[in-house]
């Protein structure tokens, strides 16, 4: 709580074109208040982040999913997204009901493989540093091609946004 203490008095609160003010008085809510401003209102809206987030959020769904299901696959990191997040960035939503099933099925997932599944043995670093020099390069050679393929893909599908390609 002293660090709390410390912390908010030199910490400040600022609105874009406003003056600096002290914090007071100095509480945990306070903090998230403070914190809930400042994703609120001290976002800056620019066509590059948009650009830059779309780039993202479609490289989830091209590296990790099949043609057919890439609009799924998309929908899976925007439902997970700050609604800050995507204003600020001016992303689309996903459909509600969509975003609620993802965070469900995702949560029931990782809930049951918490509580049930066993420990694993080894990480995963250490599961990709036992590979075979041939298992490393057939993977590291298909992560290259969908990495060269998609910003063809990524310009062809957002040709209507003038401005910056952020390839």
């Amino acid at each position: 709580m002293v660090m709390l203490q410390l912390l908010c008095r030199s910490t400040v609160v600022r609105r874009p074109l406003q003056a600096w003010t002290i914090c007071h008085p100095c509480t945990k809510a306070h903090h998230f208040a403070y914190c809930e401003d400042v994703e609120n209102n001290h976002m800056e809206q620019t066509e590059k982040g948009h650009l830059i987030a779309e780039a993202i959020y479609d490289q989830f769904a091209f590296r990790y999913f099949p043609p057919a299901l890439r609009s799924f696959g998309r929908a899976i990191p925007i439902s997970l997204s700050l609604p800050q997040t995507l204003m600020a960035h001016q992303i689309k939503p996903t459909n509600a009901i969509l975003a609620r099933l993802i965070i469900l099925v995702l949560g029931t997932f990782m809930w049951i493989m918490e509580t049930f599944a066993p420990d694993p043995k080894i990480s995963t670093q250490e599961i990709f540093q036992e590979r075979d020099r041939t298992e490393k390069k057939f993977f590291q050679g298909e992560r290259r091609r969908l990495d060269k393929d998609f910003p063809s893909a990524f310009s062809e599908n957002h040709r209507e946004v003038p401005g910056i390609c952020p390839f």
